[in-house]
C-alpha cells in the first residue's frame, strides 16, 4: 500500500551558480561521499547534482512525520544499479528505512530542471 509521495523539481542553472559560489563545501554538504566521486567528474555535473538534491527533496517529502525529523542531506543516497535506475540507500537516521517501506524512484532532467519522484510503499501491507 502506497504510504505517500514526494517530488521536487531543481533548476540546473541555479545548481551551476551555487557550485560555483560555494564548491567542495556545498558539494559535501549535501552529497555522500559516493555521490560526491560520482558526481565531482561528470560532464554534466550540474545536472546530476541536481537531481540527486531533488532526490533528496522529495524523500524529505514523502517520509511520515515520525521518521522526517532530524533527517539531513547525508541520510539519503542517491545510487545507479548497472543499468543505471536509480535506488536509495537510508543512511545515518534512515537506515533502517528498507525495514519499513520499498521506495520507488524515478528521476528526470533536461538541459533546464531536473525532477525526482519518491513513492514510498509500506511494506507487509496488503497488495
Amino acid at each position: 500500500m502506497i504510504q505517500s509521495v514526494g517530488i521536487d523539481v531543481v533548476d540546473i542553472d541555479r545548481m551551476t551558480r551555487v557550485i560555483t559560489r560555494w564548491g567542495d563545501k556545498f558539494l559535501k554538504k549535501i552529497l555522500t561521499p559516493t555521490e560526491y566521486h560520482y558526481c565531482i567528474n561528470k560532464a554534466g555535473q550540474s545536472s546530476s547534482v541536481a537531481a540527486r538534491f531533488a532526490v533528496k527533496e522529495a524523500m524529505y517529502k514523502a517520509l511520515p512525520d515520525d521518521i522526517q525529523k532530524g533527517v539531513g542531506w547525508l541520510d539519503i543516497e542517491v545510487m545507479n544499479d548497472p543499468s543505471g535506475r536509480p535506488h536509495i540507500n537510508g543512511l545515518g537516521t534512515l537506515k533502517n528505512l528498507d525495514e519499513r517501506f520499498i521506495v520507488h524512484v524515478s528521476i528526470s532532467h533536461s538541459k533546464k530542471s531536473a525532477v525526482a519522484m519518491i513513492v514510498l510503499e509500506r511494506k507487509g501491507a496488503p497488495s
